[in-house]
């Protein structure tokens, strides 16, 4: 009938205790502290941790009378664990294997008094990094513009795409985020990668792309940013422009003409057409072309063209005029 009472009220203690968690970085010591106020009459106390099936596993022993210390031979505690005299334990270098219901038990002659606490580990992940990143993105078509890796990191976190501060949000044919985790077997800690693709336009340019990984911590959620990255916008040429040197008002018979034809896409066209006045047919060049000692009849309109689109052209009217006549004068 007693010992009917006294499970009873335990019963109660642990109703009343609730669950007590003890929260640790990964890699620091965890420290529970028995949370059972040590009765006189101890005999000794013992700490175990409960399998998932529920079972128990012994881990640790100090005996009250004898002031001495055991440790289990459990593979995984070996040489991690300190039971300190009031029955604080203390393991090294957590794991996260070490997330477990820890049962810390006094023992009395007449009684056993049981507390659980339940263990938390936490890893931050690291610093998230644009990796694989495009070499050049073309507006107007959807492309992948690099992935987002953060590692190391328990429990598993996400990872947020941003334009220029502000959040991307997935868009069909503008905007693809595809993520994926990956838990190393060993640590059991979590690599997290989000790749985006992602079409863009002119008003991209020098725009930066970041990314952020969202993970929870022991003291609760934290956000930790990447570097920026800026990508080379490619973008079609929509005018051209033609140049010439020197000055058209200048130009004289015996002269040199350099005709320079420009585009203005990224990257800028490398080769044009030049026509030449009456010349229906261009001249393929790079984006200079040059003419040598030009006559009178050279005056006329110079035009040029892209390659591949003909229809964008522009055109400079041209005169050359006279050369200065030189009069010699005999001296007597």
């Amino acid at each position: 009938e007693y010992l009917n009472s006294s499970v009873s009220l335990l019963f109660l203690s642990f109703k009343g205790l609730g669950w007590y968690t003890v929260n640790s970085a990964y890699g620091d010591t965890i420290i529970m502290p028995c949370r059972v106020d040590v009765p006189q009459n101890l005999m000794f106390g013992k700490w175990k941790y409960e399998k998932p099936d529920g079972s128990p596993v012994f881990i640790a022993f100090r005996s009250s009378t004898k002031k001495s210390v055991q440790y289990d031979d459990v593979p995984e505690y070996k040489d991690r664990l300190n039971l300190s005299e009031n029955y604080t334990l203390s393991i090294s270098n957590a794991r996260i294997s070490d997330e477990k219901r820890f049962v810390c038990m006094l023992v009395t002659e007449d009684d056993v008094f049981e507390a659980p606490t339940v263990v938390k580990v936490f890893k931050q992940p690291s610093k998230p990094e644009i990796v694989s990143k495009a070499p050049f993105l073309e507006t107007d078509q959807l492309k992948k513009l690099g992935e987002c890796v953060s590692k190391d990191s328990y429990p598993d976190g996400n990872i947020t795409w941003y334009r220029h501060g502000k959040v991307l949000q997935p868009l069909e044919g503008a905007v693809v985020i595809i993520f994926r985790k990956q838990m190393d077997p060993v640590t059991q800690l979590y690599t997290m990668t989000s790749s985006l693709e992602y079409k863009t336009s002119k008003a991209d340019i020098q725009m930066p792309f970041t990314c952020s990984v969202t993970y929870y911590g022991p003291s609760g959620q934290k956000t930790v940013y990447s570097e920026q990255a800026v990508f080379d916008i490619y973008y079609p040429t929509e005018q051209v422009t033609i140049q010439v040197l020197p000055s058209k008002n200048a130009i004289k018979e015996g002269d040199n003409i350099t005709l320079k034809c420009l585009g203005n896409g990224n990257p800028p066209p490398e080769e044009f057409l030049f026509y030449l006045p009456g010349q229906p047919e261009g001249i393929r060049s790079s984006n200079t072309y040059t003419l040598t000692d030009v006559k009178r009849n050279a005056t006329g309109d110079y035009k040029c063209s892209l390659v591949d689109k003909k229809s964008m052209i522009a055109s400079a009217a041209i005169t050359v005029h006279c050369a200065p006549k030189v009069t010699f004068i005999p001296v007597d």
